[in-house]
């Protein structure tokens, strides 16, 4: 999710947590920075739509505070 594009939505931003391990490293290809930040940003929306469509976890984890957030204000401003 990376916001809405109605630039007078709400937008609700939530910072705190790292993405780790081999499988989230973005390589550069040489197509340039906007190809490069364009396949990053790609690749984060599809794991975290892929967490928002899991759970619930178990604990207080930051997929289940972001599922709460959802239900409460929709995903549409979600970044």
């Amino acid at each position: 999710m990376s916001g809405p594009e109605d630039p007078d939505a709400l937008r609700i931003m939530v910072i705190g947590r790292e993405f780790g391990g081999d499988g989230w490293i973005v390589r550069h290809e040489g197509d340039g920075a906007t190809a490069y930040v364009t396949k990053a940003l790609a690749k984060h929306r599809d794991f975290f739509d892929k967490w928002m469509k899991k759970g619930p976890d178990r604990g207080a984890t930051f997929f289940n505070f972001m599922r709460a957030l959802a239900k409460s204000f929709g995903t549409e401003g979600l970044i």
